[in-house]
């Protein structure tokens, strides 16, 4: 073995022929073992010189079991509503979540990776990393179990826990249509982004198909990312053609956001002229100017069950399924129906 590289924990399961949650409790002094299993995981541990980076002080310090909560970009309206649910379900089974923002173009992504080589961590729960991220890649080589939030893998075989954003703009979309709607444009993500970007897009364009409504490429604008700076563009652009359409359907609320204060300077009345419908149905949406209808995701929940999902991995779970969550639009003041004759 390569003495220059740090063995994982996982490798030290591996040896041992043992889950990686049997050496943790080894390790940390807790029961669920034989003593027989406690000898050969301590021989294992002596024999590859694993330390656990800081495993040792912890058990010495009685630190709590912890969870590291890795964020693109810490976001009140987005990642602090998972958090929550994180930190609830983490603090009933005696866990503490730390939070590790890795910046919007996970610049701090490696420097964190490294900090969970040192410092010793039972798991990891990731949100929305994209799915051909070399960070992915990095959290498993820690050997440290990891569950995806809002994302997937191409490469790691990680759980996640998700909603189905395919169904979300579908549902957005069909809200619209059932009040009398057919011309309705979207402020799409970025369709390069194969989470939240392309399927959006195509439970757009599939809500339409399904009610007959023939799809006009004039009424589709796209955003490079969720935030306002995005959707304010992607918003002038759709503007600039001089289509018409009486509603709107957003890849997030932060877009919408950005719809409203449009529409509001060039006078275009919302609902009465126009109808917008968000995504997230964030903190911000029921303090816009009008209350913003939005597609909502069930942020605690959906942080529970990564918490959830990644207990059973430590519990020595061999087969750890993903759980997707269905949406619902709430409906506010920015939405109005029109005649269906």
């Amino acid at each position: 073995m390569d003495m220059a590289k740090k063995p994982t924990i996982r490798e030290v399961a591996k040896a041992a022929r043992v889950s990686v949650a049997t050496v943790s409790r080894v390790l940390n002094g807790q029961q669920g073992f034989s003593s027989q299993t406690e000898r050969q995981v301590r021989q294992v541990v002596k024999e590859m010189g694993y330390s656990g980076g800081g495993l040792a002080r912890a058990v010495k310090n009685k630190v709590p079991k912890t969870i590291a909560l890795i964020v693109p970009e810490v976001s009140e309206y987005f990642c602090g509503s998972l958090a929550q649910g994180i930190e609830d379900a983490a603090r009933r089974r005696g866990y503490v979540v730390i939070l590790c923002n890795t910046g919007a173009d996970a610049m701090y992504g490696e420097s964190y990776v490294e900090m969970l080589r040192q410092q010793y961590v039972d798991g990891v729960i990731a949100c929305s990393i994209p799915p051909d991220s070399p960070l992915n890649r990095k959290i498993r080589e820690t050997g440290i179990p990891c569950v995806l939030l809002d994302s997937i893998s191409y490469d790691c075989p990680f759980p996640y826990a998700k909603i189905d954003d395919f169904q979300g703009m579908y549902t957005a979309t069909k809200y619209l249509l059932d009040r009398g709607h057919r011309r309705i444009a979207i402020l799409s993500g970025n369709v390069k982004d194969p989470v939240a970007g392309w399927p959006r897009l195509e439970g757009y364009r599939q809500a339409l198909r399904d009610a007959g409504v023939e799809l006009d490429p004039e009424l589709e604008a796209f955003a490079n990312h969720f935030n306002y700076e995005s959707g304010k563009t992607a918003f002038e652009e759709l503007l600039s053609r001089n289509s018409s359409f009486t509603g709107i359907v957003t890849c997030s609320d932060m877009v919408a956001a950005a719809v409203l204060s449009s529409a509001g300077k060039l006078g275009i009345r919302v609902p009465e002229e126009l109808s917008v419908v968000g995504f997230d149905d964030s903190q911000i949406a029921s303090v816009m100017n009008p209350p913003l209808t939005s597609v909502a995701q069930p942020y605690r929940e959906m942080g529970k069950a990564a918490v959830d999902i990644l207990l059973k991995e430590l519990d020595g779970a061999t087969m750890v399924g993903s759980r997707v969550f269905p949406v619902q639009v709430v409906e506010r003041e920015s939405t109005r129906s029109l005649s269906l004759e």
